[in-house]
């Protein structure tokens, strides 16, 4: 029976399977990013408060977008539209604070991550999209899945960083400076 399930998605595992693997992506990401962005600011010669902007800015933006997308989604029914923007962007965003190092500002920094909160956008989306194709008694198992990416992905996300510098530092040599601007900067 495909009660529950408004969109009649006939094999939409790997559709779920593909957008979990996404979101542990972001978590690593930003478990990566996070640590690394004071020492991204004080090497572009910012302060401490533009450190703290970023992460209100993100959060701001956060929380202004995501009523809007989904009073988008209510209104178009574009769920999967709406998504694909969002990883777009969210990629798009990522891509410019990989130049930041070379090309930015503490503004640049403070307007690049606050707008990353509009990448964040699709995290309240997958939700929704499991919610619309998934059987009423998968959604408990999914929605814990889905959750889980968080823990797992901050909690991997440091070693995977330590790793790939030592990586790098094998593979190259000594690691230049500012290189990720974290820890071992």
């Amino acid at each position: 029976s495909d009660e529950g399930r408004p969109y009649g998605v006939e094999n939409y595992l790997p559709c779920l399977n593909v957008m979990w693997f996404i979101r542990l992506m972001d978590f690593l990401q930003m478990s990566m990013i996070l640590p690394s962005l004071q020492g991204l600011i004080l090497h572009l010669e910012g302060e401490a408060n533009d450190y703290y902007l970023c992460l209100s800015g993100c959060t701001a933006v956060v929380m202004s977008f995501r009523p809007l997308l989904g009073l988008y989604v209510d209104k178009t029914d574009d769920l999967r539209g709406a998504y694909a923007f969002t990883l777009f962007f969210g990629i798009t965003i990522n891509v410019a604070y990989a130049m930041l190092p070379q090309y930015g500002t503490p503004l640049l920094v403070v307007l690049v991550r606050s707008l990353s909160g509009i990448g964040a956008g699709s995290e309240g989306l997958m939700f929704l999209y499991l919610n619309k194709v998934a059987y009423p008694k998968q959604r408990p198992e999914w929605i814990t899945k889905f959750a889980a990416t968080r823990s797992i992905g901050y909690f991997c996300g440091p070693m995977l960083a330590a790793f790939l510098m030592h990586l790098l530092h094998f593979v190259l040599g000594p690691v230049p400076h500012g290189c990720l601007y974290g820890p071992y900067a």
